[in-house]
């Protein structure tokens, strides 16, 4: 009994380490998008731009907090912001597709980390 005990808990720990393993990727591909948003400034920044920084922020917060699925409707509208200022801006449309890209790769993650979570909590 205690070996299956043993077993249990160590168990348990591999899963909290596998889900923190996988929040800190998420938080690496958000903080690359930041990164990417904040080369784009050329003075002022179109509104999508700022409104998509602000939800990325907001994701990255909600995350750190553990609010998956709020932080992945944060990640969506994000995407959505980036979609509008692309379809607004034809001179830097190419680099707000690869900021939508990394934007889609970081909600697909946080799906898939979400999805793996749920499946483990009983």
């Amino acid at each position: 009994m205690r070996f299956i005990t043993f077993l249990l808990a160590v168990a348990a720990c591999v899963g909290v380490v596998y889900n923190y393993q996988q929040l800190r990727e998420l938080r690496q591909q958000v903080e690359q998008i930041q990164v990417k948003l904040a080369s784009q400034q050329k003075g002022t920044e179109p509104a999508g731009i700022a409104e998509a920084k602000q939800h990325l922020q907001r994701a990255l917060q909600l995350m750190s907090a553990g609010k998956l699925d709020e932080a992945k409707r944060e990640l969506e509208q994000g995407g959505k912001a980036l979609a509008e200022v692309a379809n607004r801006n034809g001179d830097t449309q190419h680099t707000l597709q690869q900021l939508q890209q990394m934007m889609e790769s970081a909600r697909k993650e946080l799906a898939r980390f979400w999805s793996g979570k749920q499946e483990k909590t009983p």
